[in-house]
């Protein structure tokens, strides 16, 4: 712009660009309370979806009900996940309380021959779990809150001012057709894992007599192996970004790991299934998180809560379908096919991870803003 002086001499005149006002930030202590709570409330929930079907061998004595109606108290639970799912996320604090019910519950509840001691055992496990869940209960009542008064960042500012959309995004994600093979992917792994882990205990007494107590250590190898494992791809993914190879090497890992287990049960050796349960849970726990991140990739710039929102709730569905599908073959071919025929579902979805397309538009933009960066650099 110019000015005009009084000997009609243009000046050129500077005007700035005009300042953006960035909004009042602060990143209170507070935050580690609430995080505490949550992660309280989070072990409790866990914690109850296979408090009953980790031993389903004394709650079907004791209450005189079929397997079938235990299996459905852990159905149950991932009905109600489906329905609560949004906003998702995979939180840590859920394995935690899936590896302590998988540990502990065997261990409080016997299967003694004396039904009074059996009903005992259970009243302990009932008190514990209501004055632990009531503790949870007041705890959030009293303690946790929607938000802080003031945004920890401005990047959070901006996402809390932006208008939250729901429809144009799942309308944007169901026209993605590497997002609709992963969530079908996705869904059969992790359905799959959900309904073995729903019957673990069914399957394991088929083979080692009064086995309760090694089931539910196997089923604490899935989940800290799964732990670890979710660490460990992190840091490859982390370094190498190569979400698909990855994705694919899990999923095969998981195929053969079952594969593993269907046979060394029949060995009825505790270290080879010790071993194979680990193998498995590394694949499928790691699996999860992986998944989640690799449908992040391919939906960029869609909201990842919204992503792992819709891969959660499938794998919620399919988890019911294949626990009520996989007690039924069991009943009707016997266990060893029915893994089987888990096996082959598994080698299936495996050929089908491996035609996703990586397209990973979310390193495309990291990698785009970074060159800006630099290009911008005096």
């Amino acid at each position: 712009m110019t000015a005009l002086t009084g000997g009609y001499t243009e000046v050129p005149v500077h005007v700035p660009p005009p300042v953006e006002e960035l909004p009042q930030c602060k990143v209170y202590r507070r935050r580690w309370l609430i995080l505490t709570v949550f992660i309280i409330f989070s072990l409790g929930n866990a914690a109850q979806w296979l408090e009953y079907a980790s031993i389903s061998n004394v709650v079907t004595k004791f209450y005189n009900v079929s397997s079938y109606a235990v299996d459905w108290t852990s159905i149950i639970f991932m009905l109600t996940y489906i329905i609560f799912i949004f906003p998702a996320s995979c939180c840590l604090t859920k394995w935690l309380g899936v590896a302590l019910s998988f540990l502990l519950t065997p261990v409080v509840v016997r299967n003694h021959s004396n039904m009074d001691d059996v009903g005992s055992d259970l009243a302990r496990l009932y008190y514990f779990m209501a004055g632990y869940t009531t503790l949870a209960f007041i705890l959030i009542v009293t303690l946790f809150q929607d938000k802080p008064p003031l945004p920890p960042s401005v990047v959070v500012a901006k996402r809390n001012a932006a208008v939250p959309e729901f429809i144009a995004p799942l309308k944007r994600l169901f026209k993605n057709p590497g997002f609709n093979l992963l969530m079908l992917t996705y869904g059969l792994s992790l359905g799959i894992f959900n309904a073995f882990s729903t019957l673990l205990n069914q399957l394991v007494l088929l083979y080692f007599e009064d086995g309760q107590e090694f089931a539910g250590r196997v089923g604490l190898l899935f989940i800290v192996g799964g732990m670890v494992g979710s660490v460990t791809c992190g840091v490859i993914l982390d370094k190498t970004h190569r979400f698909k190879e990855t994705t694919l090497t899990l999923y095969a890992l998981a195929a053969a790991s079952l594969l593993a287990i269907t046979f060394l049960l029949a060995s009825r050796s505790h270290t080879a299934v010790y071993i194979a349960g680990a193998v498995f849970g590394i694949s499928m726990g790691s699996y999860l998180p992986v998944g989640l991140e690799f449908g992040a990739e391919i939906t960029y710039p869609e909201s990842e809560g919204t992503t792992s929102g819709i891969l959660l709730a499938g794998s919620q569905i399919t988890g019911v379908l294949f626990t009520v599908a996989y007690a039924w073959l069991i009943k009707v071919i016997g266990d060893v096919w029915a893994n089987v025929a888990m096996v082959v579902v598994l080698v299936v979805g495996t050929g089908l991870t491996a035609i996703i397309k990586p397209d990973l538009k979310r390193q495309a933009a990291n990698m785009a803003a970074l060159h800006k960066q630099k290009d911008d650099e005096p």
